[in-house]
C-alpha cells in the first residue's frame, strides 16, 4: 500500500459523491487514498480489479505498518483506491 500524500481532485470528487449518496456515513473527512503495488502496470491493474469486484481483499504486512509507524486497520475503516497517477477509482472498507 502506497499512500498518495496529496489528494487529487478526483479523490475529493469521489468522496463528495459518496457522501451525497450515503449521508449517514460515519466518516466525513476524506480518507487516506493509496495505490497498490510499486509500479504503474500492477497498480493500475489492481485498481481495475477492485472496480470490477474481482479483487475484494488485500493485506499489508505487519512489517509495513511497523516501519511506517501506522496504526493497524480496523473493521469499518474506509480508504480510496487510486491508479498509479492518483486518479480515484474506488472507495473500500
Amino acid at each position: 500500500m502506497n499512500d498518495v500524500k496529496n489528494n487529487y481532485p478526483s479523490v475529493e470528487s469521489i468522496w463528495s459523491d459518496f457522501l451525497a449518496k450515503c449521508p449517514n456515513n460515519k466518516l466525513r473527512e476524506t480518507p487516506i487514498s493509496f495505490y497498490f503495488c510499486d509500479n504503474k502496470k500492477d497498480a493500475d491493474e489492481c485498481a481495475e480489479l477492485v472496480v470490477k469486484k474481482i479483487k475484494q481483499a488485500t493485506a499489508t504486512s505487519l512489517w509495513w505498518f511497523e516501519k511506517n509507524n501506522e496504526p493497524l486497520p480496523k473493521i469499518g475503516d474506509q480508504y480510496i483506491v487510486t491508479n498509479w497517477e492518483g486518479k480515484a477509482k474506488a472507495i473500500i472498507e
